[in-house]
């Protein structure tokens, strides 16, 4: 089992790895997994090619989809569910 000594983060935040300064940023898509950790070189890196990262990131990142739930819905109505009730059941 593998575990991280880069601890979970709500907000970036700094602290040093032997000695050298790092800061850690939050998972963007659960806040619950270790942060990611970049020292002062990294962080150089990604600053000169910025633009590059987000080209990079608009490419590839798919966002997770919603659940199709229209049919299910429309049989809970067939059946007299109440909206109340529907939104109980499928969440939305």
């Amino acid at each position: 089992m593998y575990t991280s000594s880069i601890p979970a983060v709500s907000a970036p935040a700094e602290a040093s790895f032997k000695g050298k300064p790092v800061i850690t940023l939050p998972d963007p898509d659960d806040s619950a997994k270790p942060g990611i950790q970049f020292g002062v070189r990294k962080c150089r890196a990604f600053l000169a090619n910025a633009e590059a990262v987000k080209a990079f990131v608009g490419k590839h990142h798919k966002p997770a989809s919603k659940p199709d739930y229209s049919g299910i819905i429309a049989r809970l109505r067939a059946m007299g569910k109440t909206e109340a009730e529907i939104k109980a059941i499928v969440g939305e």
